[in-house]
C-alpha cells in the first residue's frame, strides 16, 4: 500500500534544439527549448493518466518539493506551491503568463518575451518583429498581426504499465 503515499516526481533541464529554426543548444523562447519535462506520480491526489496545461515554472519546483515533503516553506522563496495545480485544482490566481528573458549576445540572440497559454511575443534586440534589423527595415517598426495555431506534438501518456518497465 505504500505505493498509494508516494510520491515519484521526474523532471529534467529545459529542451534542446537540434537544427530546429537553424538553432543547436538551448536558451531561446522558442518551445522546444523553454518547455521542461515534468511528471507527478501521486495516487493519492493526482488521478492516473491526467494532464495539466497550467504554467508552472522551474521556480515553483523547489516550493512543490518541500510542501509534497511536509517541510516548512521559506517565506523568501519566488515560486508557488503548485500542488493543487497538479491535482486539477489551480487557484484561482494562479499565473496566466510568464515573462522571459536571455541578455546573452553570443550565438544566440539576447531577447525577452511574454508567454501565455496560447500565445507568444519574442522581441530579439537589435531586429524588429519580422526578424529584419532596423537598417534592412528602413529603421521602422513592422508589427505583424497574424496568428498561426500551434502545433500539438502528440504526447505519450505515462501509464502503471510503461512505469513498471
Amino acid at each position: 500500500m505504500w505505493a498509494h503515499d508516494t510520491v515519484a516526481i521526474y523532471t529534467s533541464d529545459q529542451g534542446m534544439f537540434l537544427g530546429e529554426h537553424k538553432y543547436y543548444n538551448k536558451r531561446l523562447m522558442y518551445e522546444e527549448s523553454l518547455r521542461m519535462s515534468l511528471v507527478v506520480r501521486y495516487p493519492r491526489e493526482i488521478p492516473a493518466g491526467s494532464t495539466n496545461g497550467d504554467l508552472i515554472l522551474n521556480l515553483d519546483l523547489p516550493e512543490t518539493f518541500l510542501n509534497y515533503a511536509g517541510a516548512p516553506l521559506p517565506g523568501h522563496m519566488p515560486g508557488r506551491r503548485n500542488r493543487a495545480a497538479l491535482a486539477g485544482q489551480a487557484p484561482a490566481d494562479w499565473r496566466t503568463s510568464m515573462y522571459y528573458r536571455y541578455w546573452m549576445h553570443e550565438m544566440r540572440p539576447a531577447h525577452y518575451g511574454i508567454r501565455t497559454g496560447h500565445y507568444k511575443l519574442i522581441f530579439f534586440y537589435g531586429r524588429d518583429v519580422l526578424g529584419q534589423t532596423r537598417a534592412q527595415a528602413g529603421n521602422s517598426m513592422t508589427w505583424s498581426r497574424t496568428h498561426t495555431t500551434p502545433t500539438t506534438s502528440t504526447a505519450t501518456r505515462l501509464t502503471p504499465r510503461s512505469l513498471a518497465n
